[in-house]
Order: structure tokens, then C-alpha cells, then sequence
């Protein structure tokens, strides 16, 4: 398995894993955090490369929804820059969703 650490928002490889594993313990790895009502949307940096394939470019980076419609749902992503805007992207789909929801509680009281 391979391993990164952040260099500002790079990954770079890792091959102590000793070094790494302090570095992993004590960073700040969060991409983005977004709370929709009950829904939460987290993305960081994993520290670990999740793709299947040795030839694949490395997933480093995963987005992942807690609560609701798509609870469980994840995306991974290469760079820091596609994390954000996976973030971004699978967060205000999420919004869209629950935005009826909100109008319908709005209209009740």
C-alpha cells in the first residue's frame, strides 16, 4: 500500500512509513465539511491510495455522505482541486434534495 502526506494541499509519497504515520495522527486532513440539515458531507485526504489498479492514477482524496437519501455514497478523487469540487458538487445535490423537504416544514408552520 502506498502512503502520502500533504505538502500544503500536494501529495507527496511516502516511504517511512513511521514518518508517515506521525504525520497521518497529527495533521489536518479535512477538504470540506458541509451539514444539510441532517445530512453530512465529509471530504478529506486518506493518506492511503485506494485505487484497484497499480496502474491507476492514486485516489488519495474521499468524499463521503452520512444521513439521508444517499447515506453511505462515496467519490474519490486524485487531487485536492477535484475533491473540492466533488464536495461541492455532491453537496449541493444533496441540498437540491432536501430543499422540498425544507419548503413543505416552512409551509406546515
Amino acid at each position: 500500500m502506498k502512503h502520502f502526506k500533504l505538502v500544503g494541499k500536494e501529495p507527496q509519497p511516502v516511504s517511512d512509513f513511521a514518518d508517515w504515520a506521525l504525520w497521518f495522527e497529527t495533521s489536518n486532513r479535512r477538504v470540506a465539511f458541509t451539514q444539510a440539515k441532517f445530512v453530512s458531507i465529509s471530504t478529506v485526504f486518506l493518506g492511503t491510495d485506494q485505487a484497484l489498479l497499480p496502474d491507476d492514477p492514486p485516489l488519495l482524496f474521499e468524499t463521503k455522505v452520512f444521513g439521508g437519501k444517499h447515506d453511505g455514497e462515496v467519490r474519490r478523487y486524485t487531487t485536492w482541486d477535484d475533491a473540492e469540487r466533488g464536495h461541492k458538487a455532491l453537496a449541493a445535490r444533496v441540498e437540491a434534495e432536501l430543499a422540498p423537504m425544507r419548503d413543505r416544514a416552512d409551509s406546515v408552520g
